[in-house]
């Protein structure tokens, strides 16, 4: 599996501080990138409500949510693949990559362990999945 076939996706359990917001804590991705760029975020807005169905996208600079477990953000992160056409994503809390990212010591050590540490979720790019979503841990 190649870097340019792989995107990475980033999350945390948070409790937002925003009294404005009437959220309790869920999901959010923070980051969803591959080795040149974060994925912008106009193709994440716009899957998000396409996918989910819903409206309460959170539009902050930091994260993209809710999501109410990760059963739901794994759909979303399976939708992120077949717009863009990517065949893997490699989904870590924040806990889980910074752990990866001390043992590391440059790129392509890192892009390594992505592939050889994380949950591969599988879009229906990939011909040989059978099904809609395919295998979702890998």
């Amino acid at each position: 599996m190649s870097t340019r076939e792989t995107i990475v996706g980033i999350y945390s359990y948070l409790q937002l501080d925003d009294p404005s917001l009437e959220q309790v804590a869920k999901y959010y991705l923070l980051y969803i990138f591959n080795d040149h760029e974060l994925i912008d975020r106009p193709t994440l807005n716009k899957t998000y409500i396409s996918s989910l169905g819903k409206k309460d996208i959170i539009c902050h600079s930091q994260y993209l949510g809710p999501f109410d477990d990760i059963s739901e953000m794994n759909r979303f992160i399976v939708s992120i693949c077949m717009e863009l056409n990517i065949k893997h994503v490699g989904l870590f809390s924040v806990h889980d990559y910074n752990v990866i990212l001390e043992k590391v010591t440059n790129i392509s050590d890192l892009w390594t362990a992505i592939k050889k540490h994380c949950h591969i979720v599988e879009s229906n790019t990939d011909k040989n999945t059978g099904g809609f979503f395919g295998k979702f841990f890998h």
